[in-house]
């Protein structure tokens, strides 16, 4: 056998093999569904930036858990008011996700 011949008998089997693997590695990286519902900081009903970056509907499910009801909606732009404490945000969302959180005063609700 030369170099050649030895060099690609050798290299047949990572070849076959290579889809394989490559599956397996697309498959370990998936790492679950997306959008998972855990904010990326604490929540209090006074300090809602951790859902920026959550999934839209997650994110209102925590809105909702923390008493918030929804008051209007524009568009990407909701508004929500928590009635126990008049606290009142707007939530922006953009590609399903939440894209800004800005906390208002009761009137704007």
């Amino acid at each position: 056998m030369t170099g050649s011949q030895t060099e690609r008998t050798h290299m047949m089997p990572i070849r076959r093999s290579l889809p394989a693997v490559l599956l397996l590695v697309l498959a370990a990286g998936c790492g679950g569904p997306r959008g998972t519902a855990v904010p990326t900081a604490p929540l209090t009903s006074a300090d809602l930036s951790g859902l920026l970056g959550m999934s839209y509907n997650p994110a209102i499910d925590q809105m909702r858990a923390l008493g918030y009801e929804s008051v209007r909606a524009r568009g990407a732009t909701s508004y929500w008011s928590e009635p126990r404490s008049g606290r009142c945000t707007r939530i922006g969302r953009s590609r399903g996700r939440v894209t800004s959180v800005t906390m208002l005063s009761p009137g704007e609700c």
